[in-house]
Protein backbone atom coordinates (compact mmCIF):
# COMPACT_ATOMS: atom_id res chain seq x y z
CA UNK A 1 0.00 0.00 0.00
CA UNK A 2 2.84 2.38 0.85
CA UNK A 3 4.50 1.72 -2.51
CA UNK A 4 1.30 2.52 -4.39
CA UNK A 5 0.81 5.75 -2.41
CA UNK A 6 4.43 6.85 -2.96
CA UNK A 7 4.24 6.05 -6.67
CA UNK A 8 1.01 8.03 -7.01
CA UNK A 9 2.52 11.01 -5.16
CA UNK A 10 5.63 10.94 -7.35
CA UNK A 11 3.52 10.82 -10.51
CA UNK A 12 1.43 13.78 -9.34
CA UNK A 13 4.57 15.77 -8.48
CA UNK A 14 6.12 15.04 -11.88
CA UNK A 15 2.92 16.04 -13.64
CA UNK A 16 2.63 19.29 -11.67
CA UNK A 17 6.24 20.27 -12.48
CA UNK A 18 5.67 19.49 -16.16
CA UNK A 19 2.45 21.51 -16.34
CA UNK A 20 3.91 24.44 -14.37
CA UNK A 21 5.97 25.45 -17.40
CA UNK A 22 3.02 26.13 -19.71
CA UNK A 23 1.39 29.53 -20.21
CA UNK A 24 -2.15 30.32 -21.35
CA UNK A 25 -5.53 28.88 -20.39
CA UNK A 26 -6.18 25.52 -18.79
CA UNK A 27 -9.25 23.86 -17.33
CA UNK A 28 -10.25 20.70 -15.54
CA UNK A 29 -12.49 18.86 -13.13
CA UNK A 30 -12.16 18.54 -9.37
CA UNK A 31 -13.82 15.87 -7.24
CA UNK A 32 -13.44 14.78 -3.65
CA UNK A 33 -15.00 13.93 -0.32
CA UNK A 34 -15.61 16.23 2.62
CA UNK A 35 -16.52 15.42 6.21
CA UNK A 36 -18.80 17.92 7.93
CA UNK A 37 -20.77 18.38 11.12
CA UNK A 38 -23.43 21.09 10.94
CA UNK A 39 -25.14 21.36 14.28
CA UNK A 40 -25.78 23.63 17.23
CA UNK A 41 -25.20 20.96 19.87
CA UNK A 42 -22.73 18.15 20.54
CA UNK A 43 -25.21 15.35 19.84
CA UNK A 44 -24.43 14.97 16.12
CA UNK A 45 -22.15 12.67 14.16
CA UNK A 46 -19.94 13.70 11.25
CA UNK A 47 -21.30 13.01 7.78
CA UNK A 48 -19.33 12.42 4.58
CA UNK A 49 -20.38 14.34 1.50
CA UNK A 50 -19.40 14.91 -2.12
CA UNK A 51 -17.41 17.90 -3.38
CA UNK A 52 -16.97 18.48 -7.09
CA UNK A 53 -16.81 21.08 -9.79
CA UNK A 54 -14.74 22.65 -12.53
CA UNK A 55 -11.84 25.10 -12.66
CA UNK A 56 -10.30 27.48 -15.18
CA UNK A 57 -6.72 28.69 -14.90
CA UNK A 58 -4.76 31.35 -16.76
CA UNK A 59 -0.97 31.37 -16.55
CA UNK A 60 0.56 34.71 -17.49
CA UNK A 61 4.12 33.35 -17.32
CA UNK A 62 5.98 30.38 -15.84
CA UNK A 63 5.53 31.54 -12.24
CA UNK A 64 2.18 33.47 -12.03
CA UNK A 65 -1.35 32.08 -12.46
CA UNK A 66 -4.93 33.07 -11.65
CA UNK A 67 -7.61 30.40 -11.29
CA UNK A 68 -11.35 30.35 -10.63
CA UNK A 69 -13.31 27.35 -9.40
CA UNK A 70 -17.01 26.56 -9.22
CA UNK A 71 -17.42 23.83 -6.59
CA UNK A 72 -20.54 22.19 -5.15
CA UNK A 73 -20.22 20.74 -1.64
CA UNK A 74 -22.75 18.55 0.13
CA UNK A 75 -22.57 19.28 3.88
CA UNK A 76 -24.53 17.82 6.75
CA UNK A 77 -24.67 15.83 9.95
CA UNK A 78 -26.52 12.91 11.45
CA UNK A 79 -28.23 13.48 14.80
CA UNK A 80 -27.43 10.86 17.44
CA UNK A 81 -30.65 11.15 19.47
CA UNK A 82 -33.01 10.84 16.51
CA UNK A 83 -32.48 9.19 13.16
CA UNK A 84 -32.67 12.57 11.43
CA UNK A 85 -30.17 14.00 8.96
CA UNK A 86 -29.30 17.62 8.23
CA UNK A 87 -28.19 18.22 4.62
CA UNK A 88 -27.08 21.43 2.94
CA UNK A 89 -25.73 22.11 -0.53
CA UNK A 90 -23.15 24.88 -0.85
CA UNK A 91 -21.78 26.51 -4.00
CA UNK A 92 -18.23 27.89 -3.60
CA UNK A 93 -16.62 30.16 -6.19
CA UNK A 94 -13.02 30.85 -5.09
CA UNK A 95 -10.67 33.01 -7.18
CA UNK A 96 -7.02 32.27 -6.45
CA UNK A 97 -3.76 33.96 -7.49
CA UNK A 98 -0.67 31.71 -7.38
CA UNK A 99 3.06 32.50 -7.55
CA UNK A 100 5.84 29.92 -7.70
CA UNK A 101 9.12 31.02 -6.16
CA UNK A 102 12.34 29.59 -7.50
CA UNK A 103 15.35 29.11 -5.26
Amino acid sequence: MKKILLTLMAACAAFSFASAQETGFGFGVKAGVNISNQTLDDAAKYKAGFTGGVFVEYRTCNWVAVSADVLYSRLGSKLKAADDKLRTGVLNIPVIATMWLRG
